[in-house]
């Protein structure tokens, strides 16, 4: 799974580990670190 603009890709993407990445990444703008296994540096559009 990955979460775009911000280039992280996601690894065991489970619908309880998804819940962590909706509240933590998408809604409180923190990576989840323990299952990020890859991060691609993207411009973010203006």
């Amino acid at each position: 799974m990955v979460v775009s603009p911000d280039g992280v890709w996601y690894r065991q993407a489970n619908s309880e580990v998804i819940e962590r990445f909706i509240q933590e990444h998408l809604i409180g703008n923190k990576v989840v670190e323990e299952y990020a296994f890859l991060t691609i540096l993207c411009q973010k559009p203006p």
